[in-house]
């Protein structure tokens, strides 16, 4: 006889791209069956305001401050609606929008707010792409300190599919 472990808490780290709804419903699935807490998160990877700036300047970090900040605020607004989503589901939620390497980052919150289980998006990638360079949702999958589901999320019919950041 096997025993199902309690899921308390439901982490959902989302790019808050167009597949970001698909992937928090399920997470609300799960936590209306389980009546478990879900937590989502979005993570501003500070490097791609690194890279706008000019290196050697001296001033990247500080030009970049703001629009770090900036992204924060916004994935914040962006995170609070889908909890809204979630809130009308009635589940619990709460949002957190970080600062660092997306899957470095999504592992750290995992362990911190003690999640029981990820799900987490991913999209379809073409052979090269994956072949060159692992997505973030492959890194969480092989690292994360409790199991995760992958929800397969389509990418948009007027966009290629390498085009997300996750």
């Amino acid at each position: 006889r096997s025993q199902v472990l309690p899921m308390r808490r439901i982490l959902s780290p989302t790019d808050l791209g167009d597949g970001a709804r698909a992937v928090v419903r399920a997470a609300c699935e799960l936590c209306r069956a389980l009546s478990a807490e879900l937590v989502l998160i979005h993570v501003v990877n500070p490097t791609q305001f690194a890279m706008a700036t000019h290196e050697g300047s001296g001033t990247g970090a500080m030009a970049c401050a703001p629009a770090i900040d900036s992204a924060i605020a916004g994935a914040t607004i962006a995170l609070r609606k889908l909890a809204a989503d979630a809130l009308a589901m009635g589940v619990p939620c709460n949002v957190h929008a970080l600062l660092g390497s997306p899957a470095e980052t999504i592992l750290r919150a995992a362990a911190t707010l003690h999640a029981d289980l990820i799900v987490i998006g991913l999209r379809r990638r073409s052979w090269l792409r994956r072949l060159i360079l692992a997505s973030p949702t492959e890194l969480v999958v092989r690292e994360s300190p409790c199991p995760v589901l992958v929800v397969q999320v389509a990418a948009p019919a007027s966009q290629h599919a390498d085009t997300s950041a996750w």
